[in-house]
């Protein structure tokens, strides 16, 4: 990939990045659960049930995270433009001498 071109993630907006990656973390677990729901003998209404659970679950809980991480930083963006003052968003690392006692 060149450098002038970033990677697909960079084209996308922070918070439907945060989704998308949620989506994909619970992915894996979420397939082995229902592969092993199906594959195994259990009723049909069992299996619809708890694919619906997995799903609902899956799903809402992408939402709630994304929301979780994105709201608080739009809140902070918001406080930096109503002040007129640009607020540095990057880690910084202060070291403070310390007495030893």
């Amino acid at each position: 990939m060149s450098p002038e071109r970033g990677s697909l993630l960079d084209w996308i907006r922070y918070d439907a990045r945060i989704g998308f990656l949620a989506l994909l973390v619970a992915a894996p677990g979420t397939l082995v659960a229902l592969v092993i729901l199906w594959t195994g003998e259990y009723s049909a209404r069992i299996q619809w049930t708890v694919s619906a659970f997995l799903a609902v679950t899956w799903l809402g809980g992408t939402l709630l995270l994304r929301e979780r991480l994105v709201r608080p930083l739009q809140t902070l963006k918001s406080y930096s433009l109503l002040s007129g003052v640009a607020i540095d968003f990057s880690m910084k690392i202060r070291c403070q001498s310390s007495r030893l006692i």
